[in-house]
């Protein structure tokens, strides 16, 4: 089994690569700031490496030893942190020689530009990578479906079983559970076969926002309904809880999604599914395990 550092372990999407690996028999190092906020991963069989992002050379000894690096970075919408950031783990992957590096893009930023700063920060990232001096993979997610759970969805949703989300409900787009991310890089572990790729990794079946809903209903018994909600709306819950610029740079982020009936989530490709082939959860499991202490 394989070594495996991995960048944003402690984090939602980071969390859940490291269980999916962990679940394999790798040998998983979860890089942190604080070991304490990593303290039920240790518990899972994890182990801990010291580095900060803004500290190449901790992350070059903290890459030392290991056979693949798995880069989820954290959310920011500071330009230069997060391209630093990005720059930091690759170039530290290079001093240490890492044999493979996997790079998880985050969202479908496009490949060309949209005038987003926060998608052009993504690409500059991502060229990067696959300009790096030791081989990579970069894999690139549509929408996560965990979205729909996060504090500013899951009150409404709870209190109103009505799913509230800045998406048409009519609209089919391609979605990923974050299990089902940690499917995906578990499975690129060793591929270094799939160096300099960009893959699409999705759940395999595009889906509305109506339909997830039903498959709520399902679960719960009762009917579930969809909103689609204005992004200036979204927004504004967001900023209730992470601030107003988190706030009004998701809002640009919902609205270049949804141009054109969510044309640049539309073009996501399954390229992903079929080079890794990872074993995924449907919907209906996903639905399952998120309301598992749900009343029915």
């Amino acid at each position: 089994m394989a070594t495996i550092l991995v960048y944003g372990a402690t984090g939602p999407q980071g969390r859940a690569v490291t269980l999916s690996l962990l679940g394999r028999g790798h040998r998983v190092l979860c890089l942190v700031r604080d070991p304490t906020r990593a303290s039920d991963l240790l518990g899972r069989g994890a182990e801990i490496r010291i580095g900060d992002l803004a500290d190449r050379r901790s992350l070059a000894r903290a890459s030392e030893g290991v056979d693949t690096v798995v880069s989820i970075l954290p959310l920011s919408f500071n330009d230069g942190i997060m391209l630093s950031s990005g720059v930091n783990v690759i170039a530290a992957a290079e001093d240490a020689a890492v044999p493979f590096l996997i790079h998880n893009m985050g969202v479908c930023a496009p490949e060309r530009s949209v005038g987003y700063h926060f998608f052009d920060v993504l690409r500059r990232i991502t060229d990067r990578v696959l300009g790096a001096r030791i081989p990579t993979l970069v894999l690139r997610p549509p929408l996560y479906l965990d979205n729909l759970l996060a504090p500013w969805t899951l009150p409404h949703l709870e209190k109103h079983d009505v799913v509230s989300y800045p998406l048409p409900g009519e609209v089919a787009v391609p979605w990923l559970s974050h299990r089902n991310l940690g499917a995906y890089i578990t499975a690129a572990v060793g591929r270094v076969d799939l160096t300099g790729r960009v893959l699409d990794i999705t759940d395999g079946t595009e889906r509305s926002g109506e339909m997830i809903a039903e498959a709520m209903s399902r679960h719960l018994g009762r009917p579930v309904g969809y909103e689609a909600i204005p992004t200036d709306l979204f927004a504004s819950r967001v900023a209730a809880l992470l601030g107003a610029t988190a706030g009004s740079e998701l809002a640009e982020h919902y609205n270049l999604l949804t141009a054109n009936e969510c044309d640049l989530l539309r073009g996501v490709s399954n390229k992903g599914v079929r080079a890794l082939q990872p074993e995924l959860e449907e919907i209906d499991e996903f639905v399952s395990r998120s309301f598992a202490a749900t009343p029915h």
